[in-house]
C-alpha cells in the first residue's frame, strides 16, 4: 500500500510539472503542485493518475482549442454535471480553465475525463 501511495504521488508530481506547459490555459496551475501535499493529497494523486498529458496536448493544440473549449463549456453547464463542477471557472471566450486550490478536485476531475456518457443510450454520469 505504501508503495502504491508513493507511486501515485510521484506520477502526480510529474504530471503536475507537465501541466505547467499549458500555463496560459489554466492560469495559476503552478500552485497545483503545492496542493499535491497535505489534506486530500492521496485522493488527488490517484485522480491525477487518470490524466493523460498526451491527450491534453492534443486537445489544447491551437487548432483544436475552440472545439475543446466549446465541449468543456457544454460539460460544466450540462444539467447532470452542473452541480459537480459548481464554482469551477471555465471561460470559453478567453480559453481559460481557472485553477484554484478550493476547486482542485473539480479541476482534476475535468482533466481526467470523469464526466462520461454511454455510447448507446447517451446516459451521462461521473466515473
Amino acid at each position: 500500500m505504501l508503495f502504491l501511495l508513493s507511486e501515485y504521488q510521484d506520477r502526480a508530481k510529474t504530471k503536475a510539472e507537465n501541466l505547467q506547459a499549458f500555463s496560459d490555459i489554466p492560469p495559476n496551475v503552478e500552485n497545483f503542485q503545492n496542493d499535491l501535499n497535505g489534506r486530500g493529497s492521496f485522493i488527488l494523486s490517484r485522480m491525477m493518475a487518470r490524466v493523460s498529458v498526451k491527450g491534453l496536448k492534443e486537445k489544447l493544440d491551437k487548432e483544436k482549442l475552440v472545439e475543446t473549449f466549446n465541449k468543456l463549456d457544454e460539460i460544466v453547464k450540462d444539467e447532470r454535471f452542473k452541480k459537480d463542477f459548481k464554482d469551477l471557472k471555465v471561460d470559453k471566450d478567453k480559453k481559460k480553465i481557472y485553477y484554484e486550490s478550493e476547486n482542485k478536485f473539480k479541476f482534476v476531475a475535468l482533466l481526467a475525463d470523469r464526466p462520461s456518457q454511454t455510447l448507446f443510450l447517451g446516459r451521462k454520469f461521473m466515473e
